[in-house]
């Protein structure tokens, strides 16, 4: 299955979708629902199988930049006896149209099939294979066509058409606070059994490290990594089995006992080249990331003994999800 590089929020609105001329209001879960497709001029309208709601979606994007757009909330639909999922009829009243040439995709990412079917009494159905099913069903899914004429001539196209499955991990992500209070850690912390001092900060329940304290408390170990800084790009790379070069500085603590203000960190980071997810905080002109986001990139164990206040870091073992 492929993972979006997408990260989204969902919240229920009542809006126009995606350029459709009618307004929808309220939602109705197992619903089949036609939408105008352009303008009520068109000659062409949408059904969506087992629509649910309209939404706007908000989140991240591949290139680490804010987005918003719209979407279909529908059902997941079930699978037929032929092995296909249908997901929408268009319909016409344009005698010209002959053919839908369709081009479906994943928001942000581009198009994943093709789709060709000749208009039957004006309507065409469109249904997915198992294939397809994998790619989209976590995902934002696209549905651009293109409506062709007898002789392969263009006569109309939509392209502003977004669904997703209620249920879908798109659905579920909650964007990171723009602005946190971040609490000097007071718990103890270990690797690989020994005691390191780190500058580390407290935040909404979990710990945030910097990025090069972490890379030298573990270098010379097998879950060493190096760390690089494009400040032109506002990039950081994560090199994974590198050692890492020191810069000065790594390890310094200030020995603060106050709170700090964290704000939320538009840096985009990259480990072996993928961009990662990574929240990412500054503090006093210093980038913290969650213990755990790093822990999951590198593969070392991190553990919490509430006995003993301690966070301890293992390398000899591999990451476990909380």
């Amino acid at each position: 299955m492929r993972k979006s590089k997408l990260l989204f929020i969902a919240t229920a609105v009542s809006i126009m979708w995606m350029g459709l001329a009618a307004t929808l209001y309220g939602s109705g879960a197992g619903t089949n629902k036609s939408f105008e497709l352009g303008s009520s001029a068109s000659g062409y309208k949408l059904t969506v199988f087992g629509y649910i709601e309209t939404t706007v979606v908000e989140g991240i994007g591949g290139n680490g930049k804010p987005f918003r757009t719209t979407a279909v909330v529908m059902d997941k639909p079930k699978r037929e006896s032929d092995g296909t999922y249908t997901l929408f009829e268009v319909q016409t009243s344009d005698k010209n149209a002959y053919t839908l040439d369709a081009y479906p995709g994943l928001f942000g990412e581009g198009q994943i099939s093709s789709f060709t079917r000749s208009f039957e009494d004006g309507k065409v159905t469109y249904s997915i294979t198992d294939k397809v099913m994998e790619e989209i069903q976590d995902n934002i899914f696209t549905f651009p066509f293109m409506v062709l004429d007898k002789q392969g001539g263009y006569i109309n196209d939509f392209s502003d058409i977004r669904a997703v499955f209620s249920g879908s991990e798109a659905l579920k992500y909650r964007p990171p606070a723009a602005v946190v209070a971040a609490k000097p850690a007071t718990a103890e912390m270990t690797v690989d059994g020994s005691n390191v001092q780190f500058q580390a900060y407290l935040i909404q329940g979990s710990h945030y490290f910097k990025l090069r304290d972490l890379a030298k408390a573990l270098n010379g170990s097998d879950k060493q990594f190096q760390v690089k800084w494009d400040e032109g790009l506002e990039r950081v790379d994560l090199q994974r089995g590198k050692a890492y070069t020191p810069v000065g500085g790594e390890l310094a603590v200030s020995g603060e006992s106050a709170g700090a203000q964290g704000k939320l960190a538009q840096t985009s980071i990259f480990v072996d080249g993928e961009k990662a997810s990574f929240t990412s905080y500054k503090i006093g002109g210093s980038h913290y990331i969650k213990l755990r986001d790093i822990a999951a990139a590198v593969d070392f164990s991190v553990t919490w003994d509430s006995s003993s206040n301690t966070v301890g870091m293992d390398t000899s073992s591999g990451y476990t999800p909380q």
